[in-house]
C-alpha cells in the first residue's frame, strides 16, 4: 500500500490575485463504516456551535462581528480514506485595515479544539437536534426519486458494498449513536490526530508564524497517510436486470458499466469515455435518447474512477424502456472506430482548453487543484489535457473492450398504468 508522507507545518500557496485568505485544516483518518453516523453527527455540530458560543446564533454573530466570510466543515471519504476538512475564509488583511486577523484565526483554533463539551461527550440538547434533523433529512431524500432509484439501483450493482452501505442503508446505526460516541469519533478525528495545513492567499511567512505561535504551535510532527483509494468492482459473467414498481409517475432505467480487470493507470480512460459519451460538446448520450427519438425526459451519466464504473441513467415512460436499453448498448458498442474517437478526444481537448482558461479566474480551482494534487486524488485539467493530447487511440479502444455491462435496473412507474387506464376511459 503506498504511503503520503507530509510535514505538519502550513503549506502556504501565495497568491495576490485575490482579496481572501484561506484557511484549511485537513484530517486525515481511516474510514470506518461504523463511524457513518458519528463523522456525519460530528461535522454538524463543529460547524454551528463551540465551547464559548454554544447556540448557533451566537456562533454566527461572532463570525459576523469578526468579519469572517466563511467558516465551514465538510468530509471527504475515498475508499478506505476519511479527510475532515475544516475551513476559514477571511479577507486580506493587508486589504481590509478594519479586519483582525488574530481574532478570526483564534476563534477559527478555539471552535476546532474547544467544540460544546461537557464531561467528555457533546451537548446533549444540540446532540438530540441534529440526530433528529438528519434522520429527517435520510428519510425525505428517500422519497425522493432521484435518490430512491439510486440507492435500489447501486443495491444490485454494488458487489463489494462501498457504494451502498451508506448513511440512506444503515439507519439502525444512527439509533446506536450518543453524545459520548460522537465525543470519541471527535477524539480519534481531531484531537488525537494532527491536520495536513494548507493557507491560500496573500500572506506573509512571518504572519503565519506568529498566527501559529500565538494560537496553535506546531508539533514537528510528520503526517503519514495509508494511501487507500482504490478498490475495483469486477464485471459479472452476464449481466444481470432487476425490475421493480414503485408509486412514482415515473419510471427511471438504469445502465451500469465495470471494467474488467481494471488497474489505476486505467482511470483517465474511464473519465474520458464518459467525457465522450456525455460532455457538453459531444452529447452523444442526450442525442441518441432525447433528440434522436424522444424517449426520455432527463439523461445523466456517472462514472468513479476509484472503483472502475460508469453508469448512466434515463427518466422515461415504460414503454420506452426497451427501445432505451438497446440505443444505450449500442452507443457504447459502437465507440470503435479509431477516427471517430480521434475525433472525440479532440472535441473533449477543446472543451477542457475553454475549461482551463475560466479556472484561471477560479480560486477554489486552484486551492482544489493543490489539494487533489498534494494528496494524489486526482489529476487535474492541465494534467488531463496533457494525458488527453498523447494518449494511444489503440490503447484507448482495447480499453473499451474492457468496459462490460454488468447490470441493468429498472424502476417501474406504477402510477403511469393508472394514467394509461384514465385515457382509455
Amino acid at each position: 500500500m503506498k504511503k503520503l508522507k507530509f510535514n505538519n507545518e502550513p503549506f502556504i500557496i501565495k497568491n495576490k490575485r485575490f482579496n481572501t485568505i484561506d484557511f484549511i485544516f485537513l484530517y486525515p483518518y481511516p474510514y470506518e463504516k461504523k463511524d457513518m453516523y458519528d463523522i456525519r453527527l460530528l461535522k454538524n455540530l463543529l460547524k454551528c456551535t463551540s465551547k464559548d458560543y454554544p447556540t448557533e446564533q451566537e456562533f454566527k454573530k461572532q463570525l459576523l462581528k469578526k468579519m469572517i466570510i466563511g467558516y465551514d466543515v465538510r468530509t471527504i471519504i475515498i475508499n478506505k480514506n476519511l479527510y475532515f476538512e475544516i475551513s476559514l475564509f477571511i479577507p486580506n488583511p493587508n486589504k481590509v485595515k478594519t479586519f483582525n486577523l488574530d481574532e478570526a484565526f483564534s476563534f477559527f483554533i478555539n471552535a476546532i479544539y474547544n467544540p460544546n463539551i461537557t464531561a467528555d461527550e457533546f451537548n446533549v440538547k444540540q446532540f438530540q437536534r441534529e440526530k433528529k434533523y438528519l434522520a429527517a433529512s435520510i428519510n425525505n431524500n428517500m422519497k425522493n426519486i432521484y435518490n430512491y432509484s439510486y440507492q435500489r439501483f447501486i443495491n444490485y450493482y454494488d458487489n463489494i458494498g462501498n457504494l451502498k452501505n451508506n448513511i440512506f442503508t444503515n439507519q439502525p446505526l444512527l439509533e446506536k449513536t450518543t453524545p459520548l460516541s460522537v465525543f470519541k469519533c471527535y477524539q480519534k478525528i481531531i484531537t488525537n490526530n494532527e491536520p495536513l495545513i494548507i493557507i491560500f492567499g496573500d500572506i506573509s511567512n512571518k504572519q503565519v508564524n506568529d498566527l501559529f505561535e500565538k494560537y496553535h504551535p506546531y508539533h514537528h510532527q510528520n503526517i503519514v497517510i495509508n494511501k487507500d483509494y482504490y478498490e475495483f468492482l469486477s464485471p459479472r459473467k452476464e449481466y444481470q436486470y432487476i425490475e421493480e414498481t414503485s408509486h412514482y409517475n415515473q419510471s427511471v432505467l438504469y445502465l451500469g458499466y465495470k471494467v474488467l480487470d481494471m488497474q489505476e493507470e486505467d482511470r483517465e480512460y474511464l473519465e474520458l469515455l464518459g467525457r465522450i459519451i456525455d460532455s457538453r460538446s459531444t452529447n452523444l448520450l442526450f442525442k441518441a435518447l432525447r433528440l434522436n427519438n424522444n424517449l426520455v425526459y432527463q439523461t445523466g451519466l456517472n462514472f468513479n474512477t476509484n472503483y472502475g464504473i460508469i453508469y448512466i441513467n434515463a427518466y422515461l415512460h415504460k414503454n420506452s424502456k426497451d427501445k432505451a436499453i438497446k440505443i444505450i448498448k449500442e452507443l457504447i458498442d459502437n465507440l470503435n472506430n479509431k477516427e471517430q474517437i480521434s475525433q472525440y478526444i479532440k472535441i473533449i481537448l477543446e472543451e477542457i482548453d475553454k475549461q482551463l482558461i475560466r479556472q484561471k479566474d477560479s480560486k477554489y480551482a486552484n486551492v482544489n487543484n493543490y489539494i487533489n494534487k498534494k494528496l494524489q486524488l486526482n489529476t487535474n485539467l492541465k494534467e488531463k489535457y496533457n494525458i488527453y493530447s498523447h494518449i494511444a487511440v489503440d490503447q484507448f479502444l482495447a480499453f473499451l473492450k474492457r468496459v462490460k455491462l454488468d447490470t441493468i435496473y429498472f424502476l417501474r412507474g406504477d402510477d403511469e398504468e393508472d394514467d394509461e387506464r384514465k385515457q382509455s376511459i
